[in-house]
């Protein structure tokens, strides 16, 4: 996936949007646009994986940086999807290897089996 060319908000197109948002940040937290560090920005995440589009709010500074950057940010969601898409997770690599990191290549030393109330040693298939 490649990330796509955004186009930017005429003069115009900002008024409107502005209006639209009665002067309140996109984001929902109820603060006033300043207009000086006001963002267009697209308000889910999946849609800036391939989307050429305008963007559809406007947001505070401080809260695109956290919309962008924070725990659970679009930056993190958006990274990964691709991993997901492009398989490279940790399962994917597993699966490539044919084992787990975690239990190793080898068997067990043959502590595997447990003992019955003769004194027998069952071996446990895995």
């Amino acid at each position: 996936m490649k990330r796509a060319n955004r186009k930017h908000l005429t003069p115009k197109e900002r008024v409107q949007m502005y209006a639209k948002q009665k002067g309140l940040c996109g984001c929902g937290c109820g603060e006033l646009l300043n207009g000086k560090g006001d963002v267009g920005e697209h308000r889910f995440w999946f849609v800036a994986l391939g989307c050429d589009e305008k963007p559809d709010a406007l947001y505070r500074a401080e809260c695109v940086k956290r919309k962008t950057n924070g725990p659970r940010g679009d930056l993190n969601t958006i990274s990964h999807v691709k991993q997901l898409a492009e398989g490279r997770t940790q399962a994917d690599k597993r699966k490539e290897r044919g084992y787990s990191l975690i239990r190793g290549k080898t068997k067990g030393r043959g502590f595997e089996g447990h003992r019955n109330f003769k004194g027998e040693v069952i071996r446990r298939d895995r």
